[in-house]
């Protein structure tokens, strides 16, 4: 009798990969991550697991990359090209080194969205000369795109900014 391994009974197991719940985010020109986890090679523990990453609109990031941080969990690491805004459907995808004889699995992809919302448009108009002492001129501030309270910074005369919020709803 010759001793079999078990895996080519049965073949092998999956490897695993928690579900990455959709994101909705507001566009940003800096780098962002996305924390992944439950990563395994399956049943078979002393494989090999690779790691990869894709999108539907590879053409909205600058870079688009997934980095392991130890065995079980990895994160996202990406950049949007200037003021895009949409939805991105992104894929990661596991691969274990156990092969798929005799009807073993050895990927898993979870796919999720990721909602980029535009930046918020503001204004601030005026048509008043202002002269010192005088009555205060009518100043309007305009917000959309964005969630309130809104917050505005601005300069008179190059003096030190003043600032300026709205209320939660407008």
């Amino acid at each position: 009798h010759f001793p079999m391994l078990s895996r080519f009974l049965f073949g092998n197991g999956q490897p695993t990969l928690n579900d990455i719940p959709d994101r909705s985010i507001c566009y940003s020109s800096g780098i962002n991550i996305i924390s992944i986890d439950g990563i395994s090679p399956g049943p078979e523990k002393n494989q090999t697991t690779n790691l990869s990453v894709s999108s539907n609109k590879r053409s909205v990031f600058e870079q688009l990359e997934i980095i392991a941080e130890g065995k079980e969990k990895a994160f996202i690491k990406y950049k949007l090209k200037s003021n895009h805004s949409g939805n991105v459907e992104i894929t990661v995808t596991v691969d274990d080194d156990g092969g798929t004889d005799f009807g073993g699995v050895n990927s898993i992809s979870k796919t999720f969205m990721l909602k980029i919302n535009s930046l918020p448009n503001a204004s601030i108009t005026g048509d008043a000369t202002i002269i010192q002492n005088s009555t205060s001129p009518y100043i309007q501030f305009t917000a959309t795109n964005g969630t309130p309270p809104y917050i505005f910074t601005y300069h008179i005369n190059n003096q030190a900014p003043q600032t300026i919020s709205t209320s939660n709803s407008i």
